[in-house]
Formats: structure tokens, sequence, C-alpha cells
């Protein structure tokens, strides 16, 4: 396995703990609401995808791009958010925002080169068998 995938599948597993304090942490709380669903069922799906990942499951790998898809056109579908952090000079949401950018776009190109898919293709076609006699 290629240290690319150890490293987007482990900051996967990360990230959606990030996406989890958004529920747990008192100062991120609020009433339950479709926001809360939301940042549930996306924390789920970071850390299902990225252990997916790390175990080189294709639909695991197929479901980071989406859910990185997602998210890219989540974060510039708002450029009025934008233009306000802009305008406001907060820095810190301008930061976290192209540090998110960058990752998920990475994630995106990283995922979808033919020699990560091969590795992928590889790991669904070998049976138990294989798998065994490759680590005797």
């Amino acid at each position: 396995m290629s240290i690319g995938i150890k490293i987007f599948g482990i900051l996967s597993v990360i990230f959606s703990i990030y996406v989890f304090s958004f529920v747990v942490v008192p100062e991120f709380q609020h009433t339950p609401n479709l926001l809360t669903v939301a940042y549930l069922v996306t924390a789920i799906c970071w850390l299902v995808f990225g252990a997916g990942v790390l175990m080189r499951l294709s639909w695991a790998r197929i479901g980071l791009i989406i859910v990185a898809v997602i998210y890219i056109v989540d974060a510039v579908e708002y450029p009025s958010y934008i233009l306000v952090a802009i305008k406001n000079h907060d820095v810190d949401i301008l930061t976290r925002l192209v540090a998110a950018l960058i990752y998920f776009f990475s994630l995106v190109i990283f995922f979808t080169r033919a020699s990560v898919k091969k590795q992928f293709a590889k790991n669904q076609s070998e049976t138990p068998e294989d798998v065994s006699s490759h680590n005797a």
C-alpha cells in the first residue's frame, strides 16, 4: 500500500473526529436539527471511508472521492460567505477554507490516479488464500 493511501486514510479518520466535534463539543452544540444530522452523517462517512481506504476497499475510495467533491461544491457554493470573510479580514476562516480546498482537491486527484486505482483493484481480485500466501 502506498504511503499516500495511508496518509489520506488516517487524515480522513481524523477529519471525521473533527466533524463529529461539531455535534458533541458544547461550544458547537445547537438544538438538534438538520445540520446536526448532516454533521453526524458526514462524520460517519469520513470515518467509514477512511477506515475502508486503509483496508484498500474500492467502494471506500469512491466514497471518499464523492464526499470530497461534495465538500468542494459546498465550499465554493457560498461566495457571499467567502466575500464577507475577505471583507472582514477573517484570516482564520479563509485559512481553513483554503486548507480544506487543498486537501479535498488533493484527495480527489490522488484517488483518481491510475496507479492508485490499480492498488484497489488488485485488492478486490485477491482471494483470502492469496492474501494468506502473501503474508506467509
